[in-house]
């Protein structure tokens, strides 16, 4: 007797990369016995949690984030990082004064970060429409979310994309997708064909599907980025002072993996191309 499931993108990537490892892990439960450290997971849960509550934060009190000032922007980043710990029981960066330590030195991370986010999008038209935004095929019967696993089990797609951008013009929708990195992952091409990375592509043809169910006008997929949470060092003694910020935040570029180089794309999504 076949029954439905609801898998995830990083399911299928799994089961691509180590059948077996899917196996231990999505069927058996296994996992790897905890310890009591901070590892590179827990302050990536960090990072994106506060980016979400940031994101958030501005969409509910209605502030343009393309001209917040500073001193509210970092007044909403440690609230939300303060959120951000209460939310998901990470107790462990205050439990000694070495991991309080580090949340200060996290928080200076998310603040150069939203400054390198918000800098990038005063120089496009787009504007950050979605926060986390979570998906789930059982909600939203499209192609692209349900996969036919056989006559009488259906297999349906979930997912959270880290932020939606949008541009509304009166005939049509553009919108690009962002993924936040707290490490060094790049898209390899190869894995992409192995079906081992495929989670930005999906994501991308996901939204657009939805996007054109929900409205009445042509949706246009602009672009899929990595962006990554860092704070870059610069070797300044190559620079010119006055272009210390502008090289900042050329190092804080998102990994471009997909655009429309249209004449009408290049004005509207220009934070990347003209930093170079």
């Amino acid at each position: 007797m076949g029954h439905d499931t609801q898998s995830s993108v990083s399911q299928f990537e799994t089961y691509a990369g180590c059948s077996y490892k899917h196996f231990l892990t999505y069927r058996l439960g296994v996992k790897e016995r905890g310890e009591y450290v901070i590892r590179m997971p827990d302050i990536g849960i960090l990072f994106h949690r506060c980016l979400e509550l940031y994101m958030k934060k501005c969409f509910m009190r209605q502030i343009d984030i393309h001209e917040v000032s500073v001193s509210l922007r970092n007044q909403l980043i440690e609230e939300s990082i303060q959120e951000a710990l209460d939310i998901d029981h990470l107790t462990i960066f205050t439990s000694s004064h070495r991991n309080r330590y580090l949340i200060v030195k996290l928080t200076r991370i998310l603040k150069r970060a939203i400054w390198g986010i918000e800098e990038q999008l005063k120089r496009s038209k787009f504007k950050p429409k979605e926060a986390e935004y979570s998906f789930n095929g059982r909600e939203y019967p499209l192609d692209s979310l349900t996969l036919k696993v056989s006559d009488q089990h259906k297999a349906y797609l979930s997912g959270v994309v880290d932020r939606v951008d949008e541009y509304e013009t009166e005939d049509a929708l553009y919108f690009s997708i962002v993924d936040y990195k707290s490490g060094s992952k790049d898209l390899d091409y190869n894995l992409v064909k192995e079906g081992i990375q495929l989670q930005l592509i999906i994501y991308m043809n996901v939204i657009e599907e939805i996007k054109a169910h929900k409205v009445k006008k042509k949706v246009i997929p602009c672009g899929m980025y990595y962006y990554k949470i860092q704070d870059p060092m610069l070797n300044i003694s190559d620079i010119d002072t006055k272009d210390i910020e502008k090289e900042r935040l050329k190092s804080l570029n998102c990994e471009v993996y997909f655009s429309m180089m249209s004449k009408f794309f290049v004005t509207l999504m220009k934070p990347w191309s003209n930093l170079h």
